[in-house]
């Protein structure tokens, strides 16, 4: 779980998902406690550019044979993995980070 650079509190898994998915913005993502604005770190953004290369991986199943319903069932649970993973992998900064 991600902890804030300036306050050093912890935050829960809901809280994460909740701040990083509906509040994101080139601004940072603002701690709950305290409402500082942080960033996402550069190792995390390259671990979870990994991490979502296997969404795709499942449109490739029926091109060897898998039936239609698993590779739907495939792309609902690694699409759900991905997105319950990503707090425990989220790391905080406090300047902004490029990727690249």
């Amino acid at each position: 779980m991600p902890v804030c650079q300036y306050c050093h509190k912890k935050w829960t898994w809901w809280e994460t998902l909740k701040r990083t998915f509906f509040t994101v913005s080139f601004k940072g993502i603002p701690c709950p406690y305290c409402g500082e604005r942080q960033f996402v770190s550069k190792k995390t953004t390259r671990r979870y550019g990994l991490l979502l290369f296997l969404i795709p991986l499942g449109l490739l199943l029926p091109l060897i044979g898998v039936p239609g319903i698993y590779t739907l069932v495939y792309l609902l649970v690694s699409g759900i993995f991905v997105i319950g993973i990503y707090p425990f992998i989220l790391k905080l900064s406090k300047e902004e980070e490029f990727p690249f």
